[in-house]
C-alpha cells in the first residue's frame, strides 16, 4: 500500500514565533484530517486522541498555531473549518507517523528532526545545539528524546569519513519517509537556503 503524505509549511525558527516542537505534530494532525475528510472541524478531543496527547496540550498548541499565523478558524454559517492560509507547503510528512507506537514527545521530536534533514538520504544535518535553539526545546530534553528514538530504531548512527565528526545521525526506515511525488528535490533546495540564512 502506498504511503500518504501531508503537505506542511517549513516552520523555520519555531522559538522566534513562540511555537513549540509539538505544534508541528498538531498541524499535521489537523491537516491530514482535513485532507482526508474535506472541510470538517475535528474536535480538540479527536485531535488529541490522534496525536496521543492531552486535550489541554492540544488546545494550547492550536492556540499557538493560530497566533503564529499557521492556522485560523473560519465560521461558515453553523459550521467551522480550519484554514491553513496561503503558506507554501514545501515539506511533506508521512501520515504513517500516527501509526507508530511512540509517546507524543518522541513522535513530535521525530517530525522536528525530519524538518532538518538535508537530503533524500535523511541525514540529520544540523547539530543538536542548533536544533535546540531553533525549536526552543531544551537540549537535554531533545537529547533524551533522540536517545529513545535511537533505542527504538527510528534514528540510527552512521560512520562518517570526517575525522572531526566520526558519526552522524540519520532517520531509519522504521517509517517510510520516501515521498515519490517529486517534492523531495524542491524541499532539499529550500532547506539548504533556509539553513544558510539562519
Amino acid at each position: 500500500m502506498k504511503s500518504k503524505f501531508v503537505a506542511v509549511p517549513f516552520f523555520g525558527d519555531l522559538a522566534s514565533q513562540q511555537l513549540q516542537y509539538v505544534d508541528i505534530l498538531t498541524y499535521i494532525t489537523i491537516r491530514s484530517r482535513q485532507e482526508q475528510y474535506g472541510t470538517i472541524f475535528p474536535s480538540k478531543q479527536r485531535i488529541a486522541q490522534l496525536m496521543g496527547a492531552s486535550e489541554h496540550l492540544t488546545g494550547q498548541s492550536i492556540n499557538r498555531l493560530i497566533k503564529a499565523g499557521f492556522l485560523s478558524i473560519i465560521n461558515s454559517g453553523e459550521d467551522k473549518i480550519y484554514d491553513f492560509g496561503e503558506l507554501p507547503t514545501i515539506v511533506r510528512l508521512p501520515e504513517e507517523i500516527f501509526t507508530v507506537d511512540l509517546p507524543v514527545n518522541e513522535r513530535a521530536t521525530l517530525l522536528l528532526l525530519k524538518m532538518f534533514c538535508f537530503d533524500d538520504q535523511y541525514d540529520i544535518g544540523p547539530s543538536l545545539k542548533f536544533i535546540s535553539v531553533i525549536s526552543g526545546m531544551n537540549i537535554r530534553e531533545l537529547g533524551e528524546n533522540m536517545l529513545q528514538l535511537y533505542k527504538k530504531k527510528f534514528i540510527r548512527q552512521v560512520k562518517s569519513n570526517n575525522p572531526d565528526h566520526p558519526y552522524y545521525l540519520k532517520l531509519s526506515k522504521a517509517i517510510n519517509w520516501i515521498d515519490d511525488s517529486g517534492h523531495n528535490s524542491e524541499m532539499i533546495e529550500f532547506f539548504k537556503e533556509e539553513l544558510k540564512a539562519a
